[in-house]
């Protein structure tokens, strides 16, 4: 090993430590990235496994004069084997650090009510990736967040730019490289000081830099944001964040329409997290150097610049690191010595810097899914009719009321108070959109059938038919309104399963053109508190079967135009309180407290009874639930035998006379 100067060693786990020697090395690292070692390679072992290598614990050590400077672990995602020379074999190899793992996993899923930090830390346990986190400011939970078709690495950066979250990559001389996730610069470490030399050849006896450069650009002053809680449509939800400076002029705003929050604090937070990130470079530094330790999450500190103002702290957001040890191909070398240098861009140690805002993927268009809701249940809703649904591509969740957010069901017509509702059920199979293209906010716009929840027609039969049909709750009953437009069979037809009820607060107007035919199995009751009038132009039969009771408050008229026939199979018993007369063309029997008076003639023990016409009403038809045809049963009726007999005048005074009053014949 080389014992003085710069110099560069490399192992691969399972490898003897000597097996690899450094050519030279490209290794890029920055704020908010996967750091990336390129790395060539020297050996006199030709035959290394490449398959075998990949995703291996790698290590690059930087020494000085025999002193570890620095430590890169990382894993191996790229293995090559190259020109093959007589007594050595170039290999290259590429590095990425643990996390780079995510990258590998793609997925969808849903995460309820979480904060984005809680999920950034599953992400990374998931694979196993050491991590710290370091936050300076709370972090909301999120009721429903998810990721659909990214990998676990991008859904991890869409996230950590959401709410502000940087992240770079620390080596522990123990535990090997971890990533830290930070919030704010204040989690960066104090890095080393680097002397200013403008001299282009460096001593690596001391840390130095030149080629300082600073450049300031014009960005967007503004930043508005606008979104809208459905739960609190009144409310104006909008927030802004400014910053003003050189460069910076008012009128060049970013207006976000859709802002992705749905609450004021969360605006608050996001919209400043997202001025940040477009000031983020507003003013941004360049330089070389060639310390290997000036790195992200550190603040390298500058002296001896003869512009005072630079002679002060910086933070590192990218470098891109070259080392050279040409002395390790020995006679197939060009010579030279070892180096190592390094290109920085900085910002000033106080910004609050952030990655450049990562959207969402956007719905590709509707999905179908399943209503769900907890066992037992058929239908499950809140006070705004919203459901819960099992996507059929969301693996880890249950389908039950857990497996989403409450998702809103769009309805015909709505308002406040009034409009259509139907809420889909349990098992029912949706269609849903989302709102802007949000993955993180869908909307059921309508229900499909399909073999296990089929149609309510018998189709294609039914075509003609259009129905509305609903389903007993925990029963196997149903509810129905449905129109067919069969030609000459139109009908609208409806079906109540218990109750139906009918409220008019003015008039109830029926006009039926031909027939209308009622089937009442339990009680009929009417009350009419003004006047009721019926109009009956031809027959109109009444059949009681046990009791008519018919009571009048004043006054009860029957006008008959040619026969009234009252006939009973026992007795007929009229009670009045001051008069009853029977008058047939000029003759009358009077009955009234003062006694029975008749008409000049009376014909004692003579003539026979007059005879009524038989009662020949119809029966109305019987009607069957559900079927859409009544069937006509004929009337069954017989008349009492002893009514045949013929009744005289005289039997009737006597039976006046001991209150029993029967009358037959014809009118009367």
């Amino acid at each position: 090993m080389i014992k003085n100067g710069m110099f560069f060693t490399f192992n691969i786990q399972g490898l003897a430590s000597d097996s690899l020697r450094v050519v030279d090395f490209t290794f890029d690292e920055a704020v908010s990235e996967l750091f990336d070692l390129q790395i060539q390679l020297v050996s006199f072992e030709q035959n290394i496994d490449l398959n075998s290598q990949l995703l291996r614990s790698a290590t690059l050590k930087i020494w000085n004069s025999g002193v570890l400077q620095r430590k890169i672990t990382g894993i191996i995602i790229h293995f090559e084997r190259g020109q093959t020379g007589v007594r050595r074999t170039y290999w290259r190899a590429r590095i990425k650090p643990e996390a780079w793992v995510l990258t590998l996993t793609q997925d969808s899923r849903i995460f309820h009510q979480l904060s984005f930090v809680q999920i950034l830390s599953i992400l990374l346990k998931q694979d196993n990736v050491r991590s710290q986190l370091q936050f300076f400011t709370s972090h909301p939970t999120h009721e429903y967040v998810t990721q659909k078709r990214e990998t676990n690495w991008e859904f991890f950066n869409r996230l950590a730019s959401q709410e502000g979250i940087i992240y770079w990559f620390d080596e522990n001389e123990s535990s090997g490289a971890s990533l830290v996730c930070a919030d704010s610069y204040q989690a960066c470490l104090q890095g080393p000081d680097l002397v200013y030399n403008p001299e282009p050849i460096f001593p690596y006896k001391e840390s130095v830099i030149s080629d300082i450069s600073i450049r300031a650009m014009s960005t967007s002053s503004k930043v508005i944001q606008k979104d809208r809680n459905w739960l609190n449509p009144e409310y104006r939800l909008r927030h802004e964040d400014s910053q003003s400076g050189a460069g910076k002029r008012s009128g060049f705003n970013i207006f976000e329409s859709y802002g992705r929050f749905q609450y004021d604090a969360s605006g608050t937070e996001n919209t400043r997290y997202r001025m940040q990130a477009i000031q983020s470079n507003s003013l941004i530094g360049q330089a070389v150097s060639n310390c290997i330790n000036v790195m992200p999450g550190k603040i390298f500190t500058v002296n001896s610049h003869p512009i005072e103002s630079m002679n002060t702290g910086w933070q590192v957001i990218s470098v891109r690191h070259r080392g050279s040890m040409p002395q390790s191909a020995e006679e197939e070398s060009d010579g030279g010595a070892n180096t190592l240098s390094n290109e920085i861009s900085f910002v000033e140690q106080d910004c609050e810097w952030k990655k450049a805002f990562f959207y969402k993927p956007l719905s590709d268009g509707p999905e179908v899914a399943t209503v769900v809701g907890p066992k037992g249940e058929e239908i499950y809703t809140n006070e705004y009719g919203c459901v819960k649904v099992a996507f059929h591509w969301n693996r880890y969740d249950p389908a039950d009321d857990r497996a989403s957010c409450w998702i809103r069901v769009a309805q015909g017509w709505n308002g406040g108070g009034f409009g259509f509702m139907a809420i889909p059920r349990i098992g029912h199979e949706v269609i849903v959109t989302y709102l802007d293209g949000d993955i993180d906010r869908p909307l059921i716009t309508g229900c499909v059938y399909n073999p296990r929840s089929r149609p309510p027609l018998n189709l294609p039969a039914d075509k003609t038919r259009t129905t509305f049909k609903t389903k007993t709750h925990k029963g196997d009953g149903f509810n129905e309104l449905r129109f067919d437009d069969n030609l000459g069979k139109e009908e609208i037809y409806i079906h109540a399963q218990y109750d139906m009820k009918s409220e008019v607060l003015n008039r109830d107007i029926l006009w039926v053109g031909k027939d209308k035919i009622s089937h009442v199995l339990g009680q009929h009751h009417l009350r009419v508190e003004d006047e009721k009038r019926d109009l009956i132009k031809k027959d109109y039969s009444l059949n009681v079967e046990q009791t008519m009771h018919l009571k009048t408050g004043e006054n009860l008229l029957i006008v008959n135009g040619d026969e009234f026939h009252l006939k009973t199979g026992s007795k007929i018993f009229l009670d009045a309180g001051a008069e009853i007369t029977l008058k047939a063309g000029g003759n009358f029997i009077c009955l009234d407290p003062s006694g029975i008076r008749t008409s000049e003639i009376v014909f004692m023990g003579e003539g026979s009874p007059g005879k009524g016409t038989d009662w020949d009403g119809k029966l109305p038809e019987d009607l069957q639930p559900g079927k859409n045809k009544a069937e006509f049963q004929p009337p069954m009726v017989e008349a009492r035998p002893e009514l045949e007999n013929s009744l005289c005048i005289e039997c009737l005074l006597n039976a006046i006379k001991s209150d029993a009053s029967v009358v037959q014949g014809e009118s009367v």
